[in-house]
């Protein structure tokens, strides 16, 4: 996938993770009314930044879920506890790095974070999904990943804070 410069706004949602396949990307590109999807690494994140497959001028908005220093779920044995413990580390980790990766590329001017809370709840039924798309004027998938759809959340996140900021009325 290319960007060109000239098809701005171009709205960039990213659900990290550091489980294998966890990490989703989501370019919305508001001049063409199209979704796309991708499925990475956090290195891979950080690359693709700076090739000239990802868009030059965006906007970028990361769940960070280093912004709620808390346990998520506490319940289970004490090895279940810590195990939980270590991935909800190793997130948080993942996600400031891609925050950071983000600002160096864009600038922190174009790039905004949420927490967990404030991305709100997940979207899980595929068909309501697929209706907000529609809303939206874009045209859903046959399916996403429950990664790919809070990216998608985090993508229109992003464009609702960019026009809140007045950013959407300036050049990128």
């Amino acid at each position: 996938m290319f960007y060109s410069d000239n098809l701005a706004p171009v709205y960039i949602g990213v659900d990290p993770a550091f489980r294998a396949g966890g990490f989703a990307v989501c370019v919305l590109n508001m001049a063409r009314k199209t979704a796309d999807f991708l499925v990475m690494d956090l290195l891979e994140f950080h690359d693709w930044l700076r090739s000239p497959a990802a868009p030059a001028r965006c906007f970028v908005c990361i769940e960070n879920s280093n912004l709620q220093n808390q346990n998520f779920d506490t319940s289970g044995t004490r090895a279940e506890v810590a195990r939980k413990g270590r991935n909800v580390g190793c997130n948080q980790a993942v996600s400031e790095f891609a925050y950071r990766s983000a600002v160096r590329r864009y600038g922190q001017e174009n790039v905004y974070q949420v927490s967990p809370r404030e991305k709100g709840a997940k979207v899980v039924d595929h068909r309501t999904f697929a209706a907000i798309m529609r809303a939206d004027g874009i045209a859903p998938p046959a399916s996403l990943s429950q990664d790919k759809r809070d990216a998608y959340q985090l993508a229109t996140i992003c464009r609702r804070k960019a026009m809140q900021a007045g950013r959407f009325t300036t050049k990128i």
